[in-house]
């Protein structure tokens, strides 16, 4: 009796931590985040004004709507001097095996399962909001940058095949966008594979959440983007440059197409490598036709299905789409 007393006491005292974890770390979220637009909304959104193309002036009128988010020194400080960047990025690692072996074999502990699952993603999300809100310098420079980047690659590629877990997905990638975005904007070298990039690309297209595909899609545009300034790279932007316009054309979702165009103007905005890769997938007639297609969906679909701010992202894209295929034209007649 008393053992089974201590047993559902210890069981009590873990369920109890367990939940203050995850109400820590959605404490942070709120800190980080502000309350217009939501968080979900921030990453269905596309960001036409990233393109630092070639062509003469896109439109950018929205940069307002992907900032940074602005932290108060205090919150700042904080952060920083609790180490909580290091403590939420060691939560997001996968609950320890001796743990899950001890709920599995206890029915009436099984439930913290789920429980543990849960604080990882929100772990991810946190992640997420700080890489967001804060500066490299604050999180500890290109070697923990590097560190972080390397962790988030082994959470989604570490098991034999990426996991179906929608709420993991849609956690792990929007900091994995977060992250590679930080690392690009400094000119620090990725640890990812263009085949890992590959396998993360076609198991997010599988996925009915939204906001994955879109991360997904952006990841390779970072990627992309990065690698069309090395040399040697034209092989790997043609499969970038493949798999963003099968997105463009086939996904059902016009934020998700979006969000794929805006990634091909950020791949193949400038360079020989990029140009060499545009012309190896014939981009310019694949644009031509998918442009009178893209700009029907908008009218068909556009108005009840999507929000005001995700429409007027859609008519930024859909201006961009026509200078950009201007650019391409240029380009060929070079």
């Amino acid at each position: 009796l008393v053992f089974v007393q201590r047993g559902k006491e210890e069981l009590r005292e873990a369920t109890a931590l367990l939940t203050a974890q995850q109400t820590s770390l959605e404490i942070i979220v709120n800190m980080c985040c502000s309350d217009d637009p939501s968080d979900d909304e921030w990453e269905e959104e596309s960001s036409s004004d990233e393109s630092d193309l070639g062509p003469d002036g896109l439109c950018d009128g929205l940069s307002n709507l992907m900032s940074p988010l602005c932290l108060s020194a205090e919150v700042h400080g904080a952060l920083i001097n609790h180490s909580i960047p290091e403590k939420v990025l060691k939560k997001t690692e996968f609950p320890r095996n001796e743990a899950m072996d001890v709920c599995h074999q206890n029915p009436s502990w099984r439930g913290l399962i789920k429980k543990m699952q849960r604080v990882q993603s929100r772990a991810l999300t946190c992640l997420h909001s700080i890489l967001s809100t804060m500066d490299a310098e604050s999180l500890g420079g290109a070697a923990a940058l590097q560190g972080a980047a390397q962790h988030l690659s082994t959470l989604v590629f570490g098991a034999a095949e990426l996991t179906k877990d929608e709420e993991f997905l849609e956690a792990v990638i929007s900091a994995m966008r977060s992250l590679l975005q930080m690392i690009a904007s400094k000119n620090i070298p990725q640890c990812m594979t263009p085949q890992q990039l590959m396998s993360l690309s076609e198991a997010a297209t599988r996925c009915d959440v939204v906001s994955v595909r879109v991360n997904a899609v952006a990841i390779l545009g970072i990627t992309g983007s990065t690698l069309a300034k090395e040399k040697g790279t034209a092989e790997t932007l043609q499969m970038i440059g493949t798999a963003l316009l099968q997105v463009a054309t086939r996904d059902a979702d016009l934020v998700v197409n979006g969000e794929a165009l805006d990634a091909l103007f950020d791949v193949f905005a400038d360079g020989d490598e990029a140009e060499t890769a545009a012309k190896n997938i014939h981009l310019l007639p694949a644009l031509k036709a998918l442009q009178p297609v893209f700009k029907a969906k908008i009218r068909k679909e556009g108005k009840g299905k999507y929000t005001p701010q995700q429409l007027c992202v859609l008519d930024n894209i859909k201006v961009n789409l026509r200078r950009f295929i201007g650019y391409l034209e240029k380009v060929v007649k070079k």
